[in-house]
């Protein structure tokens, strides 16, 4: 009886420990919460991916056939990506023309609808980290335009016009946030780094896509940052 007894008494014990620790957790949650800055900051991508899966021998024929040949992670999948872009309707309009050759291709979109701000310094500056997102988003679009005007006959000379400029800003955002957003920094520098040794080379599309495909996943990877 004492043993029944002492059994019961230890199963109340252990569900009221249980019950109080969900309610300490609801409540600090709701605590965190109420403090969190949270901003609307729907930006994301499309990647056209080979329904082949990912192969070593697939991305080789990818790259052969004008492809970006990037591998991309997804859901602890990989896959390998042909391109990317910024909005569904050009993702489409190539996986419809692909298809009449024959090809099956498949549209992921990666992306981030909100940012959070949680802590005193983030808060402080959270218009400084949207604003540098946006620039860096801006010159995304921008090397997107330079890809699609190259394949469509714009001349070496003129697709490097376009992209000095571009590569001289990432230097400077590079810079500009070394102290005060060090991963964005980073990015930057890196992507500056790789612009400037596609350039001084002869450009292929090929290459700028694969290019352009790293660069959206960096760019996801520092939103990502200010996710819950």
């Amino acid at each position: 009886m004492k043993v029944e007894f002492f059994s019961r008494k230890l199963f109340k014990f252990f569900a009221l420990g249980v019950v109080s620790l969900f309610f300490a957790g609801v409540f600090i949650t709701a605590v965190l919460f109420s403090n969190v800055k949270k901003v609307s900051f729907s930006v994301g991508f499309y990647y056209l991916v080979s329904d082949e899966g990912y192969t070593e021998a697939s991305t080789h024929l990818i790259q052969l056939s004008g492809g970006a040949g990037y591998v991309l992670t997804h859901e602890g999948k990989d896959y390998s990506v042909l391109s990317v872009y910024l909005n569904e309707e050009d993702g489409i309009a190539v996986q419809t023309a692909l298809k009449k050759d024959g090809k099956s291709t498949s549209l992921l979109y990666k992306g981030v609808q909100y940012l959070h701000f949680k802590g005193r310094k983030e808060k402080r500056n959270a218009d400084m980290y949207q604003s540098a997102l946006r620039t860096l988003y801006g010159y995304i679009s921008l090397l997107s335009q330079t890809i699609r005007r190259l394949e469509e006959g714009m001349t070496q000379e003129s697709c490097k016009r376009v992209l000095a400029p571009v590569e001289r800003q990432f230097g400077y955002m590079q810079k500009r946030y070394q102290n005060i957003y060090p991963s964005f920094s980073k990015v930057c520098f890196d992507a500056g780094k790789a612009l400037s040794a596609l350039t001084n080379k002869t450009l292929y599309v090929k290459d700028l896509r694969y290019y352009l495909c790293g660069l959206s996943e960096k760019y996801l990877t520092l939103a990502e940052e200010f996710s819950l």
